[in-house]
């Protein structure tokens, strides 16, 4: 009877053991591939190869979340806000023709913030008619997901982005280099893409606690 309930308890330990595996697995599997199969199953489809800028969401609150209160194509090398206490959503797909190291420059008023890849890259804070942020990144050659966001304080707002090739002359990004994505509500898939990945990354943590 003993070696019964024995054999029963391993069989039930090994049944809990290989269920918290395959959880932990499935949780580390969405989250390495969450953002490439948004990027490669959503964003590339639905690039838009013949026009050029940026694709901008407005909101009309200093958070971007619901439903934008306008949608538009802009080929403006500095994105700006009109109103204050208001935020904008600027996303394209960046080609970059050149592989190597890029020095990337942004420059806004009031609150900004760059997204590069599904990664944040720059976070600029508080209420200043200038803030001022920068950093090196290695890119390949070929198409990057490139995302601003922009909030604004009490009065009007503006972002401005630059790159720099290797010590090459500094020149804003906007008009050729970037290729609008035709998606709706981008604010809202971004945010369930990092919330995949933030729960799968919790998730897998605690199934190996």
């Amino acid at each position: 009877m003993q070696k019964l309930q024995k054999k029963k308890l391993l069989f039930e330990i090994l049944k809990s053991r290989t269920t918290w595996a395959v959880a932990a697995l499935v949780s580390f599997l969405l989250y390495v591939t969450a953002w490439p199969l948004f990027f490669h199953g959503v964003v590339l489809p639905r690039a838009v190869q013949e026009k050029q800028g940026f694709r901008v969401e407005l909101f009309d609150r200093p958070q971007i979340k619901g439903k934008p209160s306008a949608s538009f194509l802009s080929r403006s090398e500095t994105l700006s806000l009109d109103k204050g206490q208001t935020s904008l959503l600027a996303f394209a797909l960046w080609k970059v023709s050149q592989g190597g190291r890029y020095l990337l420059h942004m420059e806004c008023d009031d609150y900004g913030t760059l997204m590069l890849n599904g990664q944040d890259l720059i976070r600029l804070s508080g209420v200043s008619a200038r803030n001022i942020g920068a950093v090196q990144v290695e890119l390949g050659a070929g198409y990057h997901l490139l995302v601003l966001k922009l909030f604004n304080g009490p009065e009007r707002g503006w972002l401005t982005l630059t790159s720099t090739f290797q010590g090459e002359s500094r020149s804003l990004l906007g008009g050729k280099e970037l290729h609008p994505v035709d998606l709706s509500r981008f604010g809202a898939w971004l945010s369930a893409v990092k919330g995949i990945e933030k729960g799968g990354w919790i998730f897998f943590l605690v199934s190996l606690a």
